[in-house]
């Protein structure tokens, strides 16, 4: 168990080379020392011979101390030279320097070791410890560990050659080579100057390493010493087995053997990588590697030490490949990873040692960053990261950032900045502000820069503030070392550091040799897995040409004898029509591998491929590696007499007869685009000359024709590239063809003018004011022509009002004064302190100031005046005003909230100045206000400032323009306050301003808020739902339908549902508000404020849903499947589809067009399955064609009603389960209802289609279910015949239709049939609906026994009785005074006077039962003002249980009970009591006070002219008849007879 141990704390690693005995110096070293054996192996340890690694090496040594001494050595020679440190020969010479006693003998036999110090402890406890068994256990369970506690520190520090002494030597360096001629003499020398060669000392030269006296862990003591030394001879010829030996301490002696070689061949002479490895040793390269893979700390320490010599003295070391090798074992090893400051320290040199040698044009610097990057800054341990950013700055630091790759540190410095580490974080910043000092600014890493948070934009500033140039490079690399250092300015240090690494590639690329591709590809797969049919196969062929190609930019050999690029051409031609695009995809990939390592020499092999090339555009998943491809071509292969010959190339492909696809078209377009632009920056056949300009000029200037808008705006992209070039001869050429345009294509010729014309810079902020003493009689004219224009164009008047949604606006700032122009006119102004200093609190002065507080006053002063100053007179400076504010305030980005909320007064002061003149200001001041109100409205301080700026903007500017760019505004915002606070305003706006005033730019306004609805932040989530509340109540179901139609996630709809609820719609909500926009015109005005709309689809438009395209393209086919025995689940499922589509419809499904005929096809289906032969699917059929009805406009729905409303009309009175005439009812409801989006109600229009087809036969007349059908169109009727819709009552077509099914109906042998055909004859002849001539005609038809049955329940009207009825209809015509019968006239109702004589005689009309209380004068007062004679008149004989003729009515139970219930809903109780008595009406006497108030009645209307009497005629005469059939009684009588002459 012990031996399994690298170390033994009691004996060190002698025991285990077998340490010889101290009483023979001379004995073999075979024999084991009976010391060092182990107490329980000593019997066998005599008999037993040790193994033969034991016996390598071994050497006696009679001193016996507490060292080891390393001792390497060549054979032995009679001359041979042998190194010591500092002692004398173990075999000749004893050791005088050490003050150690022997042990003794007996000691030696027990295994028992005893300190050599005196013992001085007296306790009961003292004595010595000579228990051998439990020393053995003891030493046996220490063998187990895998360092020696007692010595393990201590051996690995006085390994190193730096720290080690000699034991009982104070000056002897802990590694020395000596002589040896004399055997027996000690002689220590230097290293130095003991190896005069390589030779020598390879061949004669022992290096020995004694382990010193320094103290173990903490200070802890030596451990006790031992009885001898153990060395460790290493020669060259064993190097190889000490260099691989599991022992650290031989690893570490080989690393310092290696190491004084070098040093002794570099004496003289300062490291230059003037060696070669090779000559040193053979394996140098490879030990060297392989050393620093180490994990013993104190031998890494060693082949670090070794590893920084060999860099900077030996050839191999510059190699890319070493530098490489030396790196991953770096990573990879414990070396980054050590907690060994002098471990990192050497580390960090050799890492700078390889950059300093790294040679000119060698990539090795690029793969140590990329390296360092992969293993290091993406490590899991903390430790790796932190040292690796560590060294990246230390080498930017030390070499300078310009000798790296920029967009390598680029990539080091984003992935520190994101790292978890805080730490990380820091260094990245720090290389980032390293970089931006290198390159002059932050303008070249400014994508770096926008990611970084603002705390981080911060610290980069402070950085850079602090030290704003780069830091001095402390070392060079080695080969620049002759050149002379020379200073440029950061721009000049930006473009040299491209150049340099431009030219660095290019001379890299022209060192690195050509690969031949045909010698490298019988090495990988391509020849078995191309001719495999599976495409992963094919792929995976095609990636190992490609890497077989070597490393990027490619570089292949050019063809020759036995290179012949022909067939791979033409087998990668054939796999571009490959189906599968990966394979497609990677034969690009390959033949643009060829193009760019080749070049021109196989043009003859490409050519003839543009054709295929471009046809691959079309497919939209090649385009890229087929642009790609084409990319790589040009300027290697390809020039641009290629591309535009006219015989199979590029032209041809954008000939719109030819080539009908038009992403082809515009793609080819793109491509030229892209070759003009990359002309000359690579390659040897990519010039653009004028002729060639030329050529794409007039092909550009022709597509600009084309029919698709793609293909035309690459077109205008191709021209506008040739008049950006910087060539003048190509840009004065593409200027001479694009002039043509200015007459055949005025508009891409005025694009083209405007793009490559430039802009104007922005006027910057002036540093002090204007001198006074500048000449004014020089620019007063054209300051006062500028003005001039600015006030004629301010003064215009409102704009015109927008239709639909608001149009963008452009900003003319040309129009506008210059910043000294404005000056001159807001002095004449005579505004108080305009021109004093800033301690006088001068305006001018103070607003160009850099004092906030300056700031601030200088703009609260100029509010003052224009708030208190004559509008007409200060309108026309208001644009001089608007540049001075500008100029002075680097356009608005102000961060002091104090000037900030100025800035807020002064624009509500200017739009004030609008108000009083209504005039709408332009788009140069109230965009700019308008956005800066939005960032200020979220600080708490500022933000009624802001809500009242953004109130007065929207009081003089359409407020649909306002919202438009404060939404586009506040998606740059991040923060949630600002959020916040502009939905709270935009609730406010809704309440004051009204949804009406956005007319429809209310659609980008919701679209935002519905956007906030979705908000991680709650407050702002909040706030939108107020919002979406405050937005319902005035636009109502049009929003629930705009809503459902957005998607729109489960959680935010269900608290949008709660918002919607909480605020219902109020018809009355678009009424007029407090607050309106004051510039719109009288009309725009009343259209929108002004009016109450029922609903709000003026304002926003109900989303349309294509209904059918959202379906699968097999859908119908599946309704109407049939075949099969799950046919009938396929035809559920499609159904089930079709109702889940539905359901997302939130507005109207479209019927425009063709969405109109296929949703004609679903209904067809759908009608179909009405009669399906599954009973279970027939109401799902019906319900699905009532909610389908339920969501089409009202045209649509009478359209598509007639092909649907028979069939669900037979169902829905036929069909045998309830279930399915419910279903078919319910659907019949739903198909003549308006949509709830479209305002709701009964569509009348759907509602006649439905009367026409409903068709009554005589199984449908006894069906079950026509009392239902019967129900439902009474309702439908009933509902949309109101008192608002009484005039529509003529407007109806189908009359005589619905006369048929009354007639029809009252016929059935059904009650409930005939109960629902009253009940709708009641309706329609309240509604005039159904004239009585159209029910004439409908019972003419019948056989004499029907019209009976009929006449008994809809009885003839005569002409005079019909004269009659329409005169109770018009009671306010009546004469004044009741025309008496004539005793020839036999008419029971007096004449009723003509029209004429209704004009002539009749006083004028009065107010009929203008009250409905109590009115003593007239007790038959009626108690309603509505009239129900004629619906009385048209059930006479029928439901009031009156007799017919001869029978006589009477008093009792039967009659006048009924008479009673009827007239007391029309008169006092009073009157009702007198008039029925509680006995009954037995004789004449009981009706004495009935006939009084009847005649006081009589008398009432004949003196007050009162009409409303006649109303109750038919009550009074059912009365009378009872009364006189009572008992005879004489007074009673009499009252009876005098009342009738009176009536």
């Amino acid at each position: 168990i012990s031996i399994k141990g690298s170390t033994n704390r009691f004996a060190g690693e002698a025991n285990e080379a077998g340490p010889a005995s101290s009483n023979d110096n001379n004995a073999s070293a075979g024999k084991p020392d009976s010391l060092c054996d182990k107490p329980w192996k000593r019997k066998t340890a005599q008999t037993k011979p040790l193994p033969p690694w034991k016996k390598k090496g071994a050497k006696k040594d009679p001193i016996a101390n507490d060292s080891v001494d390393v001792v390497i050595a060549a054979p032995p020679t009679p001359n041979n030279g042998q190194v010591n440190s500092g002692e004398a020969s173990s075999s000749n010479v004893p050791a005088a320097n050490h003050d150690v006693s022997a042990i003794t003998h007996a000691e030696e036999n027990t295994g028992i070791i005893k300190s050599n110090f005196p013992n001085t402890f007296k306790g009961e406890r003292g004595g010595s410890a000579e228990d051998a068994d439990l020393l053995a256990e003891l030493r046996a369970i220490s063998m187990k560990g895998s360092t020696d506690r007692f010595t393990g520190e201590v051996d690995e520090a006085a390994a190193i050659p730096s720290q080690g002494k000699a034991l009982g030597t104070s000056n002897s360096d802990s590694l020395s080579i000596r002589s040896s001629d004399n055997p027996g003499e000690s002689k220590s020398q230097n290293s130095s100057s003991s190896v005069p060669g390589p030779s020598k000392a390879m061949s004669h030269g022992t290096v020995s390493s004694i382990q010193g006296d320094s103290m173990g862990f903490g200070g802890m003591a030596p451990p006790p010493p031992s009885n001898s030394d153990t060395e460790i001879n290493i020669t060259i010829e064993g190097l190889d087995e000490s260099l691989k030996s599991s022992k650290w301490q031989l690893r570490k002696a080989s690393y310092l053997f290696l190491h004084e070689i070098l040093t002794s061949l570099l004496i003289g002479s300062n490291p230059n990588n003037q060696l070669n490895a090779g000559g040193v040793y053979s394996s140098l390269d490879q030990a060297v590697i392989h050393a620093l893979k180490d994990k013993n700390a104190g031998a890494l320490d060693a082949a670090l030490t070794l590893s920084v010599l060999y860099a900077d003295s030996c050839q191999s070391a510059c190699s890319d490949n070493t530098a490489s090798q030396i790196m991953t074992s770096l990573l990879k090893g414990t070396a980054f990873s050590s907690s060994r400051s002098s471990s990192l320290s050497s580390t960090e040199q050799l890492v700078l040692k390889l950059i300093e040698v790294s040679p000119e044009g060698s990539s090795s610097i690029n793969d140590v960053l990329e390296l360092i990057q992969e293993h290091g800054l993406k490590s899991k341990k903390p430790k790796v990261v932190i040292f690796s950013a560590k060294l990246i700055l230390k080498s930017v630091h030390t070499f300078g950032a310009g000798v790296f790759p920029i967009p390598k540190l680029s990539s080091h410095s984003e992935s520190l900045i994101a790292h978890a580490n805080s730490q990380a974080r820091e260094i990245g910043i720090q290389l980032l502000a390293e970089m931006c000092r290198t390159l002059g600014s932050k303008v070249p890493l400014q994508s770096l820069v926008d990611k970084l948070k603002k705390t981080q934009q911060s610290q980069l500033d402070s950085l850079i503030e602090a030290q704003p140039s780069a830091t001095a490079p402390s070392r060079r690399l080695r080969c620049k070392m002759g050149e002379p250092v020379s200073t440029h300015s950061p721009e000049e240090a930006l473009a040299a550091l491209k150049l340099s690494q431009e030219e660095d590639e290019a001379k890299r690329r022209a060192a690195r040799p050509a690969v031949n591709l045909f010698q490298v590809l019988p090495q990988t797969c391509y020849a078995t897995k191309i001719k495999l049919d599976k495409w992963s196969e094919k792929v995976a062929a095609l990636n190992a040409l490609i890497e077989a190609g070597g490393e990027q930019p490619f570089k292949l050999c050019p063809p020759s004898g036995s290179i012949n690029y022909t067939s791979l051409i033409r087998e990668l031609k054939q796999l571009l029509s490959h189906t599968h695009f990966a394979v497609c995809s990677k034969a690009l990939a390959a033949l643009g591998m060829l193009a760019e390592g080749v070049g021109e020499q196989i043009l003859s092999n490409m050519r003839p491929l543009i054709p295929t090339l471009v046809a691959l555009f079309k497919d939209k998943k090649v385009i890229n590696a087929a642009g790609s491809c084409l990319d790589k071509l040009f300027a290697n292969v390809f020039s641009f007499e290629n591309l535009l010959d006219s015989k199979d190339s590029l032209p041809i492909s954008l000939d719109e007869k030819k080539q009908k696809n038009a992403l082809v078209r515009k793609n080819v377009l793109e491509y030229l685009s892209r070759c003009v632009k990359t002309s000359g920056t690579y390659g040897t056949r990519g010039d653009l000359t004028s002729q060639y300009a030329e050529d794409l000029s007039k092909l550009a200037c022709e597509k600009l024709k084309d029919s698709e808008a793609s293909t035309r705006k690459a077109a205008t992209d191709l021209l506008l590239t040739l008049l950006n070039s910087k060539e003048e001869s190509i840009v004065s050429t593409t200027k001479r063809i694009t002039s043509s345009l200015e007459t055949s294509n005025p508009r891409a010729y005025k694009t083209l003018k405007l793009a490559s014309a430039g802009g104007e810079k922005a006027p910057t902020r002036p540093q002090s004011a204007p001198v006074k003493t500048i000449a004014k009689a020089s620019r007063s004219q054209p300051s006062s022509k500028r003005t001039g224009n600015v006030a004629k164009s301010t003064s215009a008047g409102p704009p015109k009002p927008p239709s639909g949604s608001a149009p963008e606006e452009t900003t003319n700032e040309k129009s506008l004064p210059s910043f000294e122009d404005s000056v001159e006119t807001m002095s004449t102004l005579g505004i108080t302190k305009w021109g004093d200093d800033i301690d006088n609190e001068g305006i001018l002065a103070g607003i160009q100031s850099s004092n906030w507080k300056a700031r601030k006053g200088a703009l609260s002063q100029l509010a003052a005046f224009y708030k208190t100053a004559d509008a007409e007179r200060t309108f026309d400076t208001i644009p001089s005003l608007f540049v001075l504010v500008r100029d002075t305030t680097k356009s608005f980005k102000e961060s002091n909230f104090n000037v900030a909320k100025a800035l807020l007064e002064l624009f509500t002061v200017i739009f004030g100045v609008h108000s009083q003149l209504i005039r709408a200001p332009e788009s140069y001041i109230y965009s700019p206000a308008t956005k800066f109100a939005v960032e200020k409205i979220g600080d708490r301080k500022l933000s009624g400032a802001s809500s009242l700026c953004l109130h007065s903007i929207c009081t003089v500017k359409d407020p649909q323009r306002v919202l438009a760019i404060a939404v586009k505004t506040i998606g740059d915002v991040k923060s949630p306050l600002v959020h916040e606070a502009l939905l709270g305003w935009f609730n406010q706006f809704f309440i004051d301003f009204g949804a009406a005033s956005l007319s429809k730019g209310i659609e980008c306004s919701l679209e935002w808020v519905l956007k906030e609805c979705e908000s991680n932040n709650m407050k702002v989530k909040k706030a939108a739902l107020i919002v979406i509340g405050a937005m319902h109540s005035q636009l109502g179901p049009v929003l629930q339908a705009f809503i459902k139609s957005k998607d729109i996630q489960a959680s935010s709809m269900s608290l949008l549902d709660k918002a919607l609820s909480d605020n219902p719609h109020d018809m009355n909500a678009q009424s007029e508000r407090k607050m309106k926009c004051i510039t719109f015109s009288s009309s725009n005005n009343s259209s929108h404020q002004g009016s109450s709309q029922p609903n709000a689809s003026p304002i926003l438009s109900i989303p349309t849903f294509d209904l059918i395209a959202s379906l699968k393209s097999d859908c119908l086919s599946r309704i109407n499947e049939t075949e099969g025995k799950a046919a009938w689940k396929h035809r559920r499922d499609a159904m089930e589809e079709v109702r889940v589509s539905v359901s997302k419809c939130g507005g109207l499904i479209a019927t425009e067009g063709k969405a109109f005929l296929s949703l004609k096809q679903l209904f067809l289906a759908l009608r179909s399955r009405l009669n399906d032969s599954q009973s279970n699917l027939k109401p799902i059929a019906a319900t699905l064609i009532g909610s389908l009805m339920n969501h089409i406009d009202d045209d649509s729905q009478a359209k598509l009603g007639k092909i649907v409303f028979p069939a669900l009309a037979n169902a829905a009175m036929n069909d045998m389960k309830k279930t399915m005439r419910d279903a078919a009812v319910s659907a019949l409801s739903m198909g003549t209802e308006r949509p709830k989006q479209n305002g709701g109600g009964t569509n009348m229009l759907a509602t006649e289609s439905f009367i026409v087809c409903l068709e009554l036969s005589d199984a449908a007349l006894k069906s079950t279910g026509l009392p239902d059908v019967l129900s439902f169109l009474t309702e439908r009727l009933d509902s949309f015949f109101s008192s608002e819709n009484m005039e529509l009552s003529n407007t109806i077509t189908v009359n005589r239709q619905l006369a048929k099914v009354i007639v029809l109906s009252l016929l059935s042998s059904k009650s409930g049939t005939r109960s629902a055909a009253e009940k709708l004859l009641s309706v329609c002849v309240k509604s005039g609906v159904v004239q009585s001539s159209d029910l004439d005609k409908e019972i003419g038809r019948l056989l004499p026994a029907q019209v009976r049955t009929v006449r008994s329940l809809i009885p003839k009207i005569s002409a005079q009785e019909q004269e009659l009825v329409e005169s109770f209809k018009r009671p306010s015509s009546r004469v004044g005074k009741p025309v008496r019968p004539s005793s020839s006239t036999r008419q029971p109702v007096g004449k009723v006077p003509t029209k004429s004589n209704q004009v002539t005689a009749a006083p004028p009309p009065r107010e009929s039962s203008a009250s409905v209380t109590y009115n003593e004068a007239n007790p038959l007062h009626p108690n309603t003002s509505k009239s129900a004679k004629v619906q009385r008149l048209s059930l006479l004989g029928r439901s009031d249980n009156w007799p017919e003729y001869p029978e006589e009515p009477s008093g009792d139970a039967s009659t006048l009970p009924t008479l009673r219930k009827s007239w007391s809903l029309l008169i006092s109780p009073s009157s009702t009591q007198l008039l029925f008595p509680k006995g009954g009406m037995r004789s004449h006497e009981d009706a004495v006070r009935g006939c009084e108030i009847i005649s006081q009645s009589i008398e009432y209307s004949r003196s007050n002219n009162d009409v409303s009497f006649l109303e109750q005629l038919d009550f009074i005469f059912k009365w009378t008849a009872c009364a006189l059939s009572s008992r005879d009684h004489t007074s009673g009588l009499r009252s009876l007879l005098s009342m009738l002459q009176l009536l």
